[in-house]
């Protein structure tokens, strides 16, 4: 893997790049607290803009919230009652008879069509299958470090929680709400959730906004998970390792205030 290009490569030159660049603001767009944080959402102004411009930003940047956080609200709400289904419930507790399986997947279809992506998903921990709308199963390895959210999900859970990822097939970036999925006796027994597309939401920003300005989706670890630049987002670079000691200083800054 190629690495990602620092401004800290030469004292010098790094500390014109720091009198160049002014940070404009560092805003936390869309705050996931249910996550404690996994994901923040922070906008970086890459060369000096004026107040205005900085308004206009702003403007754009919060009605878009507030559409993704509506958005987000509803899927969770429709996300949750699938999970309480008692058909679903009894169908997780027992994935091996047929005439569960054929009634759940049905009323899992109605719930699908309810979501704004016409999408759902569905796993339960006996055969750990994973079922996507109309594609076929496979085998959830949960000892995968990739799949870091299906033991946060079953362990860590108790209503919902979030996990953001890429997908190389549709490029695009995905947030996922994860469900668990309880038996009669409250136990653990599958995860069942749905995804919004939030390569969307970096595409309305840009839309909407004339100025000179990059906005970047990234994680507590600092991964860059949202980019115009896909390439970013496919290598897994970090904001420190995009920005050196800025892109580190922006990510500090943004870890303590989602952590407020």
């Amino acid at each position: 893997m190629k690495e990602p290009v620092s401004a800290a490569r030469n004292p010098q030159t790094h500390r014109t790049s720091i009198k160049r660049i002014i940070v404009v603001f560092s805003v936390l767009l869309f705050s996931l607290i249910l996550i404690g944080g996994s994901a923040v959402f922070l906008v970086f102004m890459r060369q000096t803009v004026r107040a205005t411009i900085g308004y206009e930003l702003s403007q754009t940047i919060e009605i878009e919230r507030f559409k993704l956080e509506s958005s987000v609200n509803a899927e969770i709400a429709i996300a949750m009652k699938m999970a309480g289904s008692p058909l679903i419930q009894e169908y997780f507790a027992n994935p091996d008879d047929p005439e569960l399986s054929r009634l759940a997947f049905t009323e899992i279809a109605a719930y699908r069509a309810a979501f704004s992506s016409k999408s759902a998903f569905w796993v339960n921990d006996t055969d750990r299958l994973f079922y996507s709308d109309d594609n076929a199963p496979f085998f959830v390895d949960a000892d995968n470090p990739d799949n870091y959210w299906y033991r946060m999900t079953l362990n860590e859970t108790a209503v919902y929680n979030f996990n953001i990822n890429y997908n190389p097939d549709l490029q695009v970036t995905n947030l996922w709400i994860n469900a668990p999925v309880f038996d009669r006796n409250r136990k653990l027994i599958g995860i069942i959730g749905t995804g919004i597309n939030l390569s969307t939401f970096i595409d309305a920003i840009y839309k909407s906004y004339s100025g000179s300005v990059e906005l970047y989706f990234f994680n507590a670890a600092g991964e860059i998970t949202g980019s115009r630049d896909l390439r970013l987002v496919i290598d897994k670079v970090t904001i420190n390792g995009q920005f050196g000691n800025i892109g580190a200083n922006i990510l500090s800054r943004a870890v303590a205030l989602n952590e407020r």
